[in-house]
């Protein structure tokens, strides 16, 4: 509204608005307030609004606090639901580890490590390491002072088995730390690198290194004097003077078959398995079992509990009541369509039993339980008996899971529920091997074809899921699809936090459209009443004017009058 200054005496007010000022209280009556409660009147939908407002925000504000606790959640089923699709991650319950035992005193941990890739087949192994690979190092005379000239002028050359002979070339100038920075120049090329060792305060040797293990150093001098003869290198004959580590193999014996190799990472042995050796135990065996890891899939169900348990902690804030029935000012979504949908879609994929070759599994059986406030609780050793004596059927209580009878087939994605159990496909194809149609369970409605790319049809129990069939030939085949709870709840909070169309980002999305339209309603009803309120001031000035005069013209009568007696 227009700003207002007011002075008051007995018995008037000047009210300046802008650049309008009256007179008020001539008539009688306070016009000032008058002007003011009619403007309040026509203000009341903006408040009404700007309450909306405030409200939407608060919405908005929990919204992106549901994302985020949806978001955390889904991140834990990352690595339990097993992705479909050739690239799809692979869970946790495809992932190996190596157990490590010592048929002596020498313990595994400082001797041997090894790396296994997901997928690699259950095993056990007999490793002695025998010999560790070495790299071949070379050392000078000693040298009375790094930094002095050495006043030697002559090239030679470097390199190892896997390097590029470059030439290092030496003027009278240079010192040894000068030396050191020209081999150490051509360090890539050559697989040589340069260090200087200071015995004593009088004393530093320049040492030579092969930077790969299992390599030796070869030097030639080509020009000018013999600069590894002078620096006590090399002899007369080219030999080595002073070899401080010769350079040698690895010796690995896996099962009893020996296997030499020029590096401590030996990874084309044993497919899958990578085996990385650190110091040599000759005489003693270390026994290396191949197994589930048990530990991270059982931190990945613990993370996961953690993450349900803390979207827990936020709906339970948002269903609150007071001691009368009320919600509490905290539960902002209280009632809320989307929370409840959210909530029971969770509830229902978590309560699921899941068919396996054993049965079926729940989460019961994996020492999970609800407590009153339907928070996950973990019965640990429950657990870890699962996951030692069941671990197959704890893997598809969560996993995606599909099988086919035909390499050709395979599984590149789904967003939905999948019927589980085998399922019939026939495959159709024209002369040229181009496929023309399928049928599953001999129901022809249930999928679209599109070059070799079989989809769920809109509508039926297998929207969603798509396949890809890469053979050329008409054939019948069965494929089965299992679909775990951690793949469920993925798929159900994908369609809420999806960033295109999520049910949860659209009504954000509409609440932020929403309280945008309100705010330009509200801008435009303060111009319309702060043109109303203009119009209000001139048209009390003026009849606050024309009693003025009228008042005015009454005394000058009356006076008239008084004087004519």
């Amino acid at each position: 509204m227009a700003d207002s200054t007011t002075l008051t005496s007995d018995t008037t007010t000047l009210v300046s608005t802008g650049s309008t000022s009256y007179i008020s209280g001539t008539s009688g009556f306070d016009s000032s307030a008058l002007i003011e409660a009619a403007v309040q009147k026509k203000m009341q939908p903006a408040y009404v609004l700007e309450a909306e407002i405030t409200k939407g925000e608060a919405s908005l504000a929990a919204y992106g606090e549901m994302n985020g606790d949806l978001s955390n959640l889904q991140d834990t089923l990352s690595v339990l639901r097993n992705e479909p699709g050739t690239l799809g991650a692979q869970s946790v319950f495809e992932t190996k580890t190596a157990y490590l035992s010592s048929n002596t005193s020498i313990g595994a941990e400082n001797h041997l490590g090894v790396d296994v890739v997901a997928g690699t087949p259950n095993g056990s192994y007999n490793v002695e390491v025998q010999q560790t690979a070495t790299a071949q190092k070379l050392g000078s005379n000693a040298i009375a002072d790094s930094t002095t000239a050495l006043g030697l002028t002559g090239d030679f050359q470097l390199s190892t088995g896997l390097g590029v002979p470059a030439t290092i070339a030496v003027t009278s100038t240079m010192s040894l730390q000068d030396i050191e920075a020209s081999i150490n120049a051509q360090a890539d090329t050559t697989g040589v690198h340069a260090s200087i060792l200071q015995i004593s305060s009088t004393q530093a040797m320049l040492v030579l290194s092969a930077m790969d293990t299992g390599q030796s150093i070869n030097y030639t001098s080509s020009a000018g004097a013999d600069i590894g003869l002078a620096l006590g290198l090399t002899a007369a004959d080219g030999s080595y003077l002073n070899e401080l580590q010769a350079a040698a193999d690895s010796i690995v014996v896996v099962d009893g078959v020996p296997i030499q190799r020029s590096t401590n990472t030996v990874d084309d042995a044993i497919s899958g398995i990578t085996l990385d050796l650190y110091a040599a135990a000759p005489g003693t065996t270390f026994k290396v079992d191949i197994d589930q890891s048990y530990a991270a899939s059982k931190d990945a169900i613990v993370a996961f509990v953690d993450a349900y348990n803390s979207y827990r902690d936020f709906a339970l804030v948002h269903q609150e009541t007071s001691y009368g029935g009320t919600p509490t000012d905290s539960a902002v979504l209280f009632g809320d369509g989307l929370l409840r949908n959210a909530n029971n879609s969770i509830y229902s994929a978590l309560t699921r039993n899941v068919a396996t070759s054993n049965g079926s599994i729940s989460i019961a059986d994996l020492g999970l339980s609800f407590d009153i406030s339907n928070h996950l609780v973990i019965d640990e050793s429950a657990l870890d008996s699962a996951l030692l004596n069941n671990f197959d059927d704890v893997a598809t209580l969560f996993e995606f899971q599909f099988t086919s009878s035909d390499a050709d087939l395979q599984v590149l994605a789904h967003d939905k529920t999948v019927p589980s159990g085998a399922h019939v496909l026939d495959i159709q194809v024209d002369a040229a091997g181009a496929m023309t149609a399928v049928t599953v369970d001999g129901q022809s409605n249930q999928f679209t074809v599109k070059g070799n790319i079989i989809e769920g049809a809109p509508g039926s129990a297998y929207e969603g899921l798509k396949m890809v069939y890469t053979g050329t030939q008409a054939t019948t085949l069965t494929f089965s699809a299992s679909q775990g709870i951690a793949d469920q709840l993925n798929n159900d909070i994908e369609s809420y936090i999806n960033a295109v169309n999520g049910s949860l980002t659209l009504a954000q999305q509409g609440l932020e459209r929403s309280n945008e339209t309100k705010a330009e309603k509200i801008t435009s009803i303060e111009v319309k009443a702060a043109a109303y309120e203009k119009r209000l001031i001139n048209y009390y000035a003026a009849l606050e004017a024309k009693i003025a005069e009228a008042n005015s013209m009454k005394s000058l009568l009356e006076s008239i009058y008084s004087n004519s007696k």
